[in-house]
């Protein structure tokens, strides 16, 4: 298959849906914004932005610096272009795109980007700027494929297993992703300001070291399960997006031959 996808999003739920694509026969481009803020970054293809190669069960993914090598490379492997307004995603080459930002708004995509549109969450109405939404709330609406209207505005993770930051600063890691840590264990500081497990487990997302945080913003993930396969393998939350996703897609593909 020699269709080339531009997902919108390298962190852990767009490279869910890379990698289920990519792994299906599609050629995967990940479009990301210059300074990558996911905390899962074991599962996150935007991780390539900072160490210009990753890989994800077994998928590889590099950083390429324009359009046209990442177009070429997409061929062998998934590839990651800085391009945070989605100027590429243009590319006459690139037949369908998927955002993935997950930001409960739309940064401006559009139906002109590609021959199929899909977007992931709140903030999109199909029909319209999209083909289809993909809803990605835990719960049984999780997945549900909607080809008219839009979503309200959703919270899509586990909040209870965030941490986020007290204030704004330099933030210094203590324990990173796959340390087992016990509720009170302190686990890095912003600034002068200790950060604090709230819970029993294993850290399965942790912001990058020395990374310029902001109050509120999430900088840490623990997740009650101790085991590190909860750190380097694709949430069963992600495989079902992504298996919408190629659903969506498969019904566009024998509907219309894009």
């Amino acid at each position: 298959m020699n269709r080339i996808v531009g997902i919108r999003g390298g962190g852990p739920i767009a490279t869910a849906i890379g990698c289920h694509l990519y792994k299906s026969g599609f050629r995967v481009i990940i479009f990301e914004k210059k300074k990558p803020t996911t905390t899962k970054r074991k599962v996150s293809f935007a991780e390539a932005v900072y160490e210009k190669e990753v890989r994800v069960e077994g998928v590889l993914a590099t950083l390429t610096d324009n359009i046209e090598k990442a177009i070429e490379r997409s061929k062998d492997h998934v590839s990651v272009l800085i391009d945070e307004i989605g100027r590429e995603l243009y590319h006459e080459d690139i037949t369908i795109v998927i955002d993935s930002i997950l930001a409960n708004k739309n940064f401006g995509t559009n139906k002109i980007m590609g021959k199929l549109v899909i977007g992931i969450g709140s903030g999109f109405m199909a029909g319209e700027d999209v083909h289809a939404i993909i809803n990605p709330n835990r719960g049984s609406e999780l997945g549900r494929i909607s080809y008219e209207g839009t979503l309200e505005k959703i919270e899509y993770m586990n909040c209870e297993y965030e941490i986020k930051a007290n204030n704004n600063g330099r933030i210094k890691v203590l324990k990173d992703i796959g340390n087992s840590v016990k509720k009170g264990d302190i686990i890095a500081y912003v600034g002068e300001d200790e950060i604090v497990a709230h819970r029993d487990g294993i850290i399965s997302g942790m912001i990058r070291n020395n990374f310029k945080v902001e109050k509120d913003m999430e900088i840490a993930y623990i997740d009650p399960h101790d085991h590190i396969k909860k750190c380097i393998n694709i949430s069963s939350h992600g495989r079902v997006i992504g298996t919408s996703v190629f659903q969506c897609v498969c019904v566009f593909l024998n509907k219309y031959e894009i």
